[in-house]
Formats: structure tokens, C-alpha cells, sequence
């Protein structure tokens, strides 16, 4: 078990969800868990890891991904990111990702090389 004493998700996000409010605003607190297990993350929370080291050593995926996990679980794969500062910042920099507690969605919207060198000619 990890202890954890503050909040560690981000405050922004390169996306809004809804309404204007940032997707890390709707993770769940730290500060209201003093405990969180990163152990042995879910199955869930495995895919979701898995997919994106997929996305950052440059592998073509699916273009739209949708991962049912909970809260909670996503709390651990934020906590698994923060050790490895590479992926951390490939997925807040990098990745375009939506979050939903109220439907316990992770949607990653297209993560292709494609669209990655699309957007590198129009900006």
C-alpha cells in the first residue's frame, strides 16, 4: 500500500471536458484517500497502462478507445504514471483523452502518427 499525502493530478489539461471544466478536475482527490493500492493494479487498470506505452513508444493503435474503469482505478494508473516521467509527460502533453467519473469512461481520441504529423503542419 502507498501512502499519499496530497493531491498529484494535474491541474490542466490540454482539453476541456464539458462545460469548461478541466477532465483532472473530475479524478478523484488524494487528499480524501489516505490509502492508495498500486501494487497490483486491475485488469483494467492494466489495459489502460498497457495502451498507453503502446501510444508512447510510437505504436499505431485504434484511433478511438474507450476504457470502463472506475475512479478509483484510474487513481492507480495516475499514481504508476508519476513513475515513469516520460510516459507522465507524454500522456499530459501528448495524448488527447477525455475522462467521465459520471459514466467511468477513459476515451483516447485518435493517438496516430498521422493525425500527430497533421497537427504539427497546421500549427
Amino acid at each position: 500500500m502507498l501512502e499519499h499525502k496530497g493531491s498529484t493530478i494535474p491541474s490542466r489539461h490540454r482539453g476541456k471536458g464539458a462545460g469548461g471544466v478541466s477532465n483532472y478536475s473530475l479524478l478523484p482527490n488524494l487528499s480524501t484517500q489516505t490509502q492508495v493500492q498500486t501494487d497490483t493494479p486491475t485488469k483494467t487498470a492494466s489495459s489502460l497502462l498497457e495502451f498507453l506505452i503502446s501510444c508512447h513508444k510510437g505504436k499505431e493503435v485504434e484511433p478511438w478507445i474507450v476504457f470502463e474503469i472506475i475512479p478509483e482505478e484510474i487513481q492507480t494508473v495516475w499514481l504508476i504514471l508519476e513513475g515513469d516521467k516520460s510516459l507522465y509527460n507524454y500522456v499530459l502533453g501528448k495524448l488527447r483523452f477525455d475522462w467521465s467519473p459520471y459514466t467511468s469512461q477513459f476515451t483516447v481520441r485518435m493517438p496516430t502518427s498521422t493525425y500527430d504529423i497533421f497537427t504539427e503542419l497546421v500549427v
